[in-house]
Order: structure tokens, then sequence, then C-alpha cells
């Protein structure tokens, strides 16, 4: 019979030996809750502006700009695109984690993840920073 050196405090929160197993858990459900919301507010959104101007593309594209613009709205979608890829690049890693044996191409597609994530979410951003300063 062995005697742990770990405390019963770190065996109830079960971190395990990374130490960071809950965060990454937590962020997940915390981005899927904050999700809920702001996935309401952009099909609000979107079935508003094109019951609006459903005429052409062109009238669409300048509803939607204007539409982006508004301060709350712009607000809004900013949070949407933050948490939206905070959530799929968690998911996504877990997927990685679980399925991808190899050591290297573990690791590629975990940096191949993140730095995409990281490069649609910025575009998106500075997309919608575009559109309010315009």
């Amino acid at each position: 019979m062995s005697q742990s050196m770990r405390t019963e405090l770190s065996r109830v929160r079960g971190l395990g030996s990374a130490h960071h197993g809950i965060q990454h858990w937590w962020m997940q459900r915390l981005t899927a809750i904050a999700l809920l919301p702001l996935t309401v507010w952009f099909i609000y959104s979107v079935l508003n502006i094109t019951a609006e101007s459903a005429d052409s593309a062109i009238v669409l594209q300048q509803q939607a700009q204007a539409y982006i613009a508004n301060p709350f709205n712009a607000l809004m979608a900013v949070l949407l695109v933050i948490c939206a890829f905070q959530h799929l690049q968690l998911g996504l890693q877990v997927v990685i984690e679980d399925y991808v044996h190899n050591a290297t191409s573990k690791f590629s597609s975990l940096i191949a993840l993140k730095f995409s994530c990281f490069i649609i979410a910025t575009a998106c951003l500075l997309s919608i920073v575009m559109i309010v300063v315009r």
C-alpha cells in the first residue's frame, strides 16, 4: 500500500499532472454559455437585415454595414467573434489531443489550429473595426 504525496484537496480538484485541466473545461463551458445569447442576437440580426433589404445584394450589404456600424451591434459582433473562435479552438484542441497520437503531428496540428483561429478571428475583428470607423 503506497501513500500519495498529494493532499486531499489536490485530489478533489482533479487537476492531474498538468495542473490545468479544469481551467480548459471551465473556459469551454463559459464560452458555450456566452455563445447562447450572442447566437440568438446574431440570428435576430441576420433575419432583421434580410427582411428589410430583400431587393438586391448591394442594398443588403449597405444595410448590414449600417447595422454593424451601430456601437451596440459592433460590440455584440466583437464578443461573438471572440467567444466563437475561443470555443472553436478549445473544442478542436481536445479532439486533436485525443485522436492524434503521433507527437510531432499533434504538436504541429495544435500550432496550426491556434494560428489559424487567431488569424481568422483577427481578420473578422479588423473587418468590424473598419465598418465602424468608415
